[in-house]
């Protein structure tokens, strides 16, 4: 068994990571290992005015929290 993030098929694709704006919080652990890993990763920045709209329409994720990790056209 191989290292997933070692494979050049995973490290095609960026990671997107969505989290409150100027925050760590719950999304820091995820910034440390993706840096440990090498990966690129993006950062979608979410108002507290973005998020309040977003549960009141129930486009939270799957867990009707932040973070949402975006990766190869899924949303977890």
């Amino acid at each position: 068994m191989g290292n997933a993030c070692g494979s050049e098929e995973y490290q095609s694709e960026k990671i997107c990571i969505e989290y409150f704006n100027d925050i760590h919080g719950r999304a820091e652990p995820l910034r440390c290992l993706l840096f440990h890993a090498v990966m690129e990763w993006d950062e979608e920045g979410v108002s507290v005015a973005g998020w309040v709209w977003r549960k009141t329409t129930k486009k939270t994720g799957e867990m009707g929290q932040l973070p949402i990790i975006h990766y190869q056209g899924k949303d977890m």
